[in-house]
């Protein structure tokens, strides 16, 4: 059923990683609902209801409901499912900025949240100690391992190695919708086009430490010169979903709740900045205006 999907999308100017995502993601529905693709045309109800029990994570159900939405506009092009999805989109969108406004962790999160640097050191530390690790066991421990240096999203699952003398020769087509380690003689350098952050797009260079280098040498020897850091159990590259359900697996079996790229980010950071950003707020209340605002007035550098 995912070719079918796939095919349906293979005249529309969607990038290929969007559309192995969206067909699989339409797929898992539709299979458990007992629909084909042509039935799913303009189904709308349903799906969202499906989705609500399956899914009770927001930006996880956000996900399939933007697919179906996609699915509707390029296939079936019906207005009203159209519509639907995408207002479905937007109200998670809008529960999701109001949350973050608050500062304040939301409850579904809550247990994930307090596990703390404690819970992500032994998430790590339990990985590392397990002997005849699984495929599974190694990818999590390396992409914990990365999380404790670089502050990306699922976006990893789509980084590729790549020699330097070789990204050079990259234009501009060939570097669209894709993220790269990029590998020179005496260091590596993360390079993404593949990313989201307020719908503002471009290039962003990460140079990667030393010790983080010394990580992923061994798994650089283990793949071709330009290829996937990451595969699923199939050899295709891993996608964003699948790799959060390969992080939430291993989490709830070590801690009991579900640890993937973005809350990893938020203990990690909340952690070492946590109290320096409240400071800053506090200030910021004071005078009456944004913490954004007193950033760019106040704080200042003589360089």
């Amino acid at each position: 059923m995912e070719q079918t999907i796939l095919n349906y999308f293979s005249e529309y100017e969607i990038a290929d990683k969007s559309k192995r995502l969206y067909a699989s993601n339409i797929a898992r529905v539709l299979n458990a609902l007992g629909l084909v693709p042509d039935q799913a045309i303009g189904v709308t109800d349903p799906i969202n209801d499906y989705l609500l029990e399956k899914y009770p994570n927001p930006n996880t159900r956000r996900n399939y409901l933007a697919s179906f939405g996609t699915f509707n506009s390029v296939v079936g092009k019906d207005k009203k499912a159209i519509q639907y999805f995408n207002e479905k989109v937007q109200e998670l969108n809008n529960q999701y900025s109001d949350q973050q406004k608050t500062g304040v962790i939301s409850d579904k999160q809550r247990a994930s949240f307090q596990v703390g640097m404690d819970g992500l050191n032994k998430l790590i530390d339990t990985l590392d100690g397990i002997k005849n690790k699984s495929k599974q066991e190694k990818d999590a421990l390396l992409i914990y391992k990365m999380l404790l240096e670089l502050p990306i999203r699922n976006e990893l699952a789509t980084l590729e190695f790549i020699t330097k003398s070789k990204f050079k020769t990259l234009n501009e087509t060939k570097k669209k919708d894709r993220n790269y380690i990029v590998v020179a003689v005496d260091s590596m350098e993360m390079i993404r086009y593949a990313y989201k952050t307020g719908k503002i797009y471009g290039e962003i260079r990460t140079p990667i430490s030393q010790d983080l280098r010394q990580i992923l040498i061994p798994r650089k020897r283990q793949v071709t010169s330009a290829d996937y850091l990451f595969r699923d159990g199939h050899d295709q590259p891993l996608s964003n979903q699948k790799l959060a359900e390969l992080l939430n697996y291993q989490s709830n079996k070590i801690l009991g709740v579900p640890i993937g790229t973005t809350m990893f980010t938020k203990i990690r950071l909340s952690h070492e900045h946590g109290d320096s950003v409240q400071k800053l707020k506090k200030e910021a209340d004071i005078r009456g205006h944004s913490v954004g605002v007193q950033q760019s007035v106040y704080v200042k550098t003589s360089k």
